[in-house]
């Protein structure tokens, strides 16, 4: 900040005391860091930062980020595929395609680098202590949801080298037949009429 005013500021405050910089100092920071603060200037078009490589995720996008924290409410991830970092949250009811109870049963563990889509920016922080902090909602279901449709598509297809069968677990017993769902997550149907004899089995829930 204080050389952002000192490189903007007309010539007669250069000459204020309160704006003399050790020189020396600075050369030698810049010479550690490999670059000026003109370099720096250049980077970010005059502190702008509107180049595209200044670019921010926004909702839709797929980022990658390294978990960081994990807590009740979820994980917390810095965003890496991104040039400026950003904090996030992945909140526990997306983590998973399947029903958890916390991230570490969605198999979300701290140092992990994560794939996540990228579904509310500008969202108020859980953090304490920083009433006024910003950050990005994650999804991991989001890939999950899209993946586990890929593969059912697959089956669907009949694409060659892969099962038509789904392995399923039953959820719930219906009137019409069985709630089911899929080793990746998919929740279907299986109606009675394809039950058998097994339509209204309530021994099946959970097989």
């Amino acid at each position: 900040s204080l050389m952002k005013r000192f490189d903007t500021a007309p010539p007669s405050d250069r000459e204020n005391r309160d704006f003399r910089m050790n020189v020396e100092y600075l050369a030698n920071e810049e010479k550690i860091a490999n670059f000026t603060y003109a370099d720096f200037l250049k980077e970010t078009d005059g502190l702008k930062f509107t180049g595209e490589q200044w670019a921010m995720p926004q909702v839709g996008d797929v980022v990658t980020g390294t978990v960081k924290v994990i807590g009740e409410e979820g994980a917390f991830v810095e965003i890496d595929s991104h040039k400026v970092k950003s904090w996030a949250q992945v909140p526990t009811k997306y983590s998973s395609l399947k029903p958890v109870s916390s991230v570490e049963e969605a198999g979300v563990a701290v140092g992990q680098v994560i794939e996540a889509a990228v579904i509310e920016i500008g969202a108020r922080s859980v953090v304490s202590g920083d009433k006024d902090a910003v950050q990005y909602i994650l999804s991991l279901q989001s890939i999950e949801l899209e993946n586990a449709w890929e593969k059912a598509m697959a089956k669907f297809d009949s694409k060659e080298g892969i099962d038509p069968f789904f392995k399923v677990t039953v959820l719930k017993m219906e009137v019409w037949g069985a709630s089911v769902m899929t080793e990746d997550g998919l929740v279907g149907m299986i109606a009675n009429r394809d039950l058998g004899n097994k339509a209204g089995d309530a021994g099946l829930v959970g097989a």
